[in-house]
């Protein structure tokens, strides 16, 4: 692969990577809105619903985000592979670790937020 088209793909994956990433995470936490509050559009819901929601819509979306973020990671590190220049190379690598970054730093994320969600339904199923 070329440096210029090395450089280019790394920044695509960046631009685009990141506005996609931003897209999910938006919808995600609208999710996790609606599972906090049982109220969307204005209509209460149950909160089995409430439970089908998290299953069915939040933890789907938190998956994908790690997904997207995983097949960045490992694009980066093929660029960085299949580079001669090693100024692209550690560009690539950079890009790898700050995905990397992103990844685990989600995935706790992910975690604890469904730890809380699962919390907050248990105590409404309760009341």
């Amino acid at each position: 692969m070329s440096n210029v088209n090395a450089i280019g793909v790394i920044a695509a994956i960046f631009v685009s990577g990141g506005f996609l990433i931003m897209y999910v995470l938006k919808a995600q936490n609208e999710a996790g809105h609606e599972i906090l509050t049982g109220v969307i559009r204005g209509l209460s819901v149950s909160t089995k619903d409430r439970w089908l929601m998290l299953f069915q819509t939040w933890i789907p979306r938190a998956a994908l985000v790690l997904a997207f973020q995983f097949f960045f990671v490992m694009t980066f590190m093929t660029i960085a592979r299949d580079t001669n220049d090693a100024g692209v190379r550690w560009l690539a690598y950079a890009g790898a670790a700050f995905t990397s970054l992103g990844f685990f730093g989600q995935l706790l994320f992910s975690i604890s937020t469904f730890v809380r969600y699962s919390s907050t339904l248990r105590q409404a199923e309760r009341s």
